[in-house]
């Protein structure tokens, strides 16, 4: 008898540690894990930058898609070393329209003009009206030291506003909004 109540106590201790370990394992999309943060972000690249005509909605919301209008990316760089990343491509071939969207969140460091980005949560979604069995909307694998270079600049027209690229790859100008 005393091996029976022996096994159940020690089941019932697994279960408790394995619930425990799950809850912290799904603490949802919103969690910031420990990876590298920024402690010091430059008042420079703070806020949420936009290249393309992306509607300033949020991309994901509540863990659903939002309906975005145009096409285009924009960052958010937070003073507390945390980031968003939005991505819409809407396209029409014929009559049939292609839309694709992708959404990171994460932290990121900052040394000197270069920007590491640590995904926390990364979601992919495509919708195409003329074959539906091509949709799928999933995680995305989450990527981690992902550089980016920023360059605070002005465009052809005297706006002001950052480059950003990859390490060898040409600028894209982003305009605060």
């Amino acid at each position: 008898m005393k091996h029976k109540v022996t096994i159940k106590l020690q089941a019932f201790f697994v279960a408790i540690i394995l619930l425990t370990l799950t809850a912290s394992c799904q603490k949802g999309k919103d969690a910031v894990s420990n990876t590298p943060r920024a402690t010091d972000v430059p008042d420079e690249i703070v806020g949420t930058w936009y290249y393309g005509d992306v509607s300033s909605t949020e991309i994901v919301s509540n863990g659903t898609w939002s309906n975005v209008v145009g096409s285009g990316q924009s960052y958010t760089f937070r003073k507390d070393g945390t980031f968003e990343f939005g991505y819409r491509n809407y396209a029409m071939v014929g009559t049939c329209s292609n839309e694709g969207m992708a959404y990171r969140k994460g932290t990121f460091t900052v040394n000197g003009n270069q920007i590491t980005l640590y995904d926390n949560y990364a979601k992919i979604m495509e919708q195409h009206s003329c074959d539906p069995t091509q949709n799928y909307d999933r995680n995305m694998d989450k990527k981690s030291g992902e550089v980016i270079v920023a360059q605070a600049g002005q465009d052809d027209y005297g706006n002001a506003g950052l480059y950003l690229s990859y390490l060898n790859g040409n600028p894209s100008f982003f305009q605060k909004k």
